[in-house]
């Protein structure tokens, strides 16, 4: 399960009946955090971040991801990087805006299971690799333009994990590529949204 901060830990829940979780009760009760990561109750982790929690006054919520919508919102920012010659994050965000976009599609178009965290099962991956993945949901689908579309990953040259270099190899033709390939499955998500269909 996803987390972000809550302002009101250590205060009544305003909700009688929550189940929203205290930071205390994630952090201490020995329960493994997301995808078995965690702190042992009472270790020095835990400890230490509870500590931090209560002195900053916030706590954690579960998240359910909205794929369309970061979709949408990783792209406006891409393009608005690209615009400010600041082509490593502009690069970065337009490939999560796709990958957003397209989990969105596979969800909404495909009828994808989505697991208990809220995101596809069987589809925990980025970039190229869930383009290349996605090519199996269009059966009965041959020439249109979605089929079309993932053809040819336009992502072979990017990964997630870009977010840690320094950004020399990334070329405004690049980044192009990127945000055009975003903006395409973003549109497409965007049909399907309002008319039921996939162009």
């Amino acid at each position: 399960m996803l987390y972000q901060c809550r302002r009101d830990v250590g205060r009544p829940s305003a909700t009688a009946g929550s189940s929203t979780p205290t930071i205390e009760e994630i952090l201490t009760d020995g329960r493994p955090t997301q995808e078995g990561g965690g702190f042992r109750a009472g270790s020095a982790s835990a400890r230490y971040r509870r500590s931090a929690t209560e002195r900053d006054g916030f706590g954690i919520i579960p998240v359910v991801p909205d794929f369309a919508g970061a979709g949408r919102r990783h792209l406006d920012d891409a393009k608005k990087l690209n615009d400010d010659d600041r082509l490593p994050n502009a690069d970065h965000l337009a490939g999560l805006a796709a990958e957003c976009s397209l989990k969105a599609i596979l969800i909404r178009g495909f009828g994808v299971a989505v697991g208990t965290d809220g995101r596809p099962t069987g589809h925990a991956m980025h970039g190229h690799d869930l383009w290349v993945k996605s090519r199996i949901h269009v059966r009965g689908r041959f020439g249109s333009q979605f089929f079309n579309l993932l053809k040819r990953s336009p992502f072979n040259n990017w990964g997630v994990d870009q977010r840690y270099d320094d950004g020399a190899a990334i070329t405004a033709l690049i980044v192009d590529a990127h945000l055009l390939a975003a903006d395409s499955v973003t549109k497409m998500l965007h049909q399907l949204e309002t008319t039921g269909r996939l162009p």
